[in-house]
C-alpha cells in the first residue's frame, strides 16, 4: 500500500510543481504584454538629442536652399 500512496504523493508534488511553473509563466506573459503596451519614455538627455538632431536637420535644409 505504501507504494500506491508514494505514487499518489509524487503525482501530487509533480502537479503542484507544474501548476507553479504554469502560474509563473502566465505572470511573466502578462508582465511582458503590459510592458509592450507601454511606450518607452526617453530620458532628458535622449529628448535633448532628438531636438538637436531636428535642429541640425533644419539647418542643413536651409543651407542647401541657400
Amino acid at each position: 500500500m505504501s507504494n500506491l500512496s508514494d505514487k499518489t504523493e509524487d503525482q501530487n508534488k509533480s502537479k503542484q510543481r507544474w501548476s507553479a511553473i504554469k502560474t509563473d509563466l502566465q505572470l511573466a506573459l502578462d508582465d511582458w504584454a503590459e510592458l509592450e503596451k507601454q511606450r518607452p519614455t526617453l530620458s532628458p538627455d535622449e529628448e535633448q538629442l532628438v531636438k538637436i538632431k531636428s535642429i541640425i536637420g533644419q539647418l542643413k535644409e536651409k543651407l542647401e536652399n541657400f
